[in-house]
């Protein structure tokens, strides 16, 4: 129905594609989503072998073959009149999810809180609308601030979504993504816990902000934001035509 998968061609780009290809393309595509492996797979799906999914696997599945057809399928979900029941599509949140690994990788460290000492775990950060679609998924380290990872999946969407307003936790800002979501258009709206914790600004000493008074501790220096305001528009610009990784950046 969503043709997602003529979007999985091989790096060469006129590579003939094996018989079968769509039995296999969809068997391999699930192998590795469910962790059964392409041997459990192969075996569980008539007229496939091993070598035909590995086949799949090593010329047609890769990174951007992926993101492609992810978005072919979030663009489809997304004129589906069912779709609109549940938003527009210009809200998103963003939050990680922990898996153990086994295998060696630079991505894996230590994540005490779930697996103790012994065990290592990455992170899947994903990015979803407010129609249920998810349309980014970053690979990420458990060690870092997930903050650090928000802009990525907001500045990749190649998806039809107009994103305008974005949500995350406690564990998804900070001051620096605050800024930047300002000046890329974002409307940023984090769920912070303990507010009466966290260090909030005011603009003006002397203004009265009535009951949101006691919560603001701190003024903001205006004339270090003029003095550096060109610099943080270039690093801006270059964020929005994807010169550096935005994770790198912040």
């Amino acid at each position: 129905m969503t043709r997602f998968s003529r979007h999985f061609v091989p790096v060469q780009g006129h590579q003939s594609k094996p018989a079968h290809f769509y039995r296999s393309l969809m068997a391999t595509i699930i192998s590795q989503a469910t962790n059964l492996g392409i041997v459990a797979m192969s075996a569980s799906v008539k007229g496939t072998t091993v070598d035909m999914l590995r086949h799949v696997l090593h010329n047609f599945i890769r990174e951007e073959t992926l993101t492609a057809a992810s978005t072919e399928i979030v663009n489809q979900h997304h004129l589906l009149p069912l779709s609109s029941v549940h938003g527009s599509g210009t809200l998103s949140s963003s939050d990680a999810q922990r898996f153990k690994v086994r295998a060696s990788s630079l991505l894996a460290s230590a994540y005490p809180r779930y697996y103790g000492y012994y065990e290592k775990a990455i992170g899947l950060y994903t990015h979803t609308s407010d129609q249920y679609s998810v349309f980014a998924t970053q690979a990420i380290s458990c060690g870092p601030r997930e903050a650090l990872y928000v802009l990525d999946g907001l500045l990749k969407n190649n998806t039809i979504l107009k994103i305008r307003q974005h949500t995350t936790d406690t564990h998804g800002y900070t001051e620096i993504i605050f800024a930047l979501c300002h000046l890329l258009g974002f409307y940023f709206m984090p769920r912070i816990r303990d507010l009466k914790d966290q260090q909030l600004y005011r603009v003006n000493r002397k203004a009265d902000y009535g009951v949101f008074a006691p919560l603001l501790t701190k003024t903001v220096d205006m004339d270090i934001v003029e003095e550096q305001w060109e610099a943080m528009l270039r690093v801006a610009l270059s964020l929005k035509q994807r010169t550096a990784p935005a994770h790198v950046i912040v």
